[in-house]
């Protein structure tokens, strides 16, 4: 019975463990990072996009028009993060998205650190899957990102 319940013990040791160690590769918590307050619907960070008067419009009629809220925002550094963890801790501070449809998207560029995410939101998950995000960003984006022009491509992926 002794070693039961050293077994069982050590058994909770290892879960709390477990759990922590889980818990600690989740994503960053948004409060590690210098995230601004939104602009808008363009988040224009780097002043990368010539057009954001334009662009900030077609958004917001967007919305109006399919309720889905599409945020670009660039920023100029990570802050030592992953694309992946950066984007998705200004979609969750930012609450992109409606509460009940979570039908948020966020194009996130940063230039200087010469990545970029789609973020998306799980009520979009069906339609927008990483894979299609992927090819948005191989299709639409990067092309002109080689080119230097970051505000085409980011108007390109909007319209994708």
């Amino acid at each position: 019975m002794k070693k039961f319940k050293y077994n069982l013990a050590a058994l909770a040791v290892i879960v709390v463990a477990l759990t922590n160690c889980v818990a600690g590769n989740s994503r960053t918590l948004a409060q590690d990072f210098n995230i601004p307050d939104p602009i808008g619907y363009v988040n224009d960070y780097e002043e990368i996009i010539d057009n954001d008067t334009e662009l900030e419009e077609r958004l917001r009629e967007f919305e109006e028009e399919t309720s889905i809220e599409l945020v670009v925002a660039t920023y100029p550094n990570l802050q030592g993060s992953t694309v992946e963890d950066f984007a998705g801790s200004i979609f969750d501070t930012w609450a992109i998205g409606k509460d009940t449809s979570d039908n948020g998207l966020l194009v996130f560029v940063s230039a200087n650190e010469r990545v970029s995410r789609i973020e998306v939101g799980y009520g979009l998950e069906s339609a927008l899957t990483d894979a299609k995000t992927g090819k948005i960003q191989d299709n639409y984006m990067i092309p002109h990102f080689k080119e230097g022009d970051y505000s085409a491509g980011i108007n390109n992926a909007v319209e994708a």
